[in-house]
């Protein structure tokens, strides 16, 4: 199917998964979805992520404010393709995923019908419901994940799936959002707090150091993070940029060894308010403003993984450092530091 054959309702959002995708900025899978991900040999470009919103007291989902007009296009889509639908809360975004047979569970549970719809230029890829296959191209399809096997059937090509829906306890929301309430209302409304706001207000402290080696300078690398010994820990550091309405600026995620939690991966955007004697060793800095975009945590966080979170754990860890370039992921020496 070419672009020409696209639907002129799906072409926006198709667009935008597009640019998400292509630019770097597709957030992870979480561990307990990519156990229902078949492994593929382009195992990096099979994913999922969730939008919208979860049921208290669970945190809302950081891309939701990551990418707030796919969220937009997304509500948009679910009306014109599904206009006698109740609006959904929540939206699983799947990229190249072919899941195994399962049910849903997790955050969304309880709640009723899911809305299905799948994108892009590929062949096959048709939807399994105890045992029927339904063709879900541009053809959306209402089915009770939580109490239906499904599966996905192998598929060639790029292929895009939506699937809406409302958890239990969020039915207000989903209310407010069909009567044409904006999200940043309907968000207050739930008391799922902005990560963004909550987190400009906290005053943040960490430890600092100018880099020891002249080859981490050259790399365009201000400052490195050291752990509570005054040791820089680092072993890996990868730079992203990031394309989003709300920021400018390069992305940073330092992945080290002891000092750092083992597995951790993540984009932080940093916005310090750098007074000159922060250029000095082991100065403290005094104002800090992040962004959690993307975490593939310890899994008993996971979607949970709140910025207090990250708050506490950036003062206990004291490990992050700002990149002034976007470069390649690279591997540091051993002998670095």
């Amino acid at each position: 199917m070419t672009t020409s054959d696209v639907p002129a309702e799906y072409m926006e959002v198709l667009h935008m998964l597009r640019q998400i995708s292509r630019n770097g900025s597709w957030p992870g899978t979480s561990r307990r979805r990519r156990m229902i991900i078949r492994g593929s040999e382009e195992e990096t470009l099979s994913d999922s992520f969730t939008i919208g919103l979860f049921p208290p007291p669970l945190r809302i989902p950081h891309t939701t404010h990551l990418f707030p007009s796919l969220l937009d296009a997304l509500t948009r889509l679910e009306g014109k393709i599904a206009p006698s639908r109740t609006s959904s809360t929540t939206v699983t975004v799947n990229r190249n995923a072919q899941f195994v047979p399962h049910k849903d569970s997790g955050a969304g549970a309880g709640q009723s019908k899911s809305l299905i719809v799948a994108l892009g230029d590929f062949e096959g890829g048709e939807l399994m419901v105890e045992g029927r296959k339904r063709n879900i191209r541009y053809l959306p399809l209402e089915f009770d994940g939580w109490k239906e096997l499904h599966w996905t059937r192998p598929f060639q090509g790029e292929r895009f799936s939506l699937v809406w829906y409302t958890p239990k306890g969020l039915e207000e929301a989903a209310d407010a959002l069909d009567k044409g309430r904006g999200w940043e209302e309907v968000i207050e409304s739930v008391g799922q707090l902005d990560p963004v706001k909550m987190f400009r207000r906290e005053r943040m402290e960490i430890l600092l150091s100018p880099p020891r080696s002249g080859w981490i300078q050259s790399q365009g690398f201000s400052m490195v993070p050291l752990n509570v010994n005054f040791r820089s820990q680092i072993t890996r550091m990868s730079i992203y940029s990031l394309e989003h309405e709300l920021f400018a600026t390069n992305v940073l995620l330092p992945e080290g060894n002891s000092s750092c939690p083992i597995g951790f991966q993540g984009r932080i955007l940093f916005d310090f308010d750098m007074p000159a004697s922060l250029l000095a060793q082991l100065q403290m800095c005094e104002s800090i403003r992040a962004v959690l975009l993307h975490h593939d945590y310890r899994e008993d966080l996971e979607d949970n993984f709140s910025m207090r979170d990250l708050a506490d754990w950036m003062v206990d860890k004291a490990h992050w450092a700002r990149g002034l370039r976007v470069w390649e992921e690279r591997e540091l020496p051993r002998d670095t530091w």
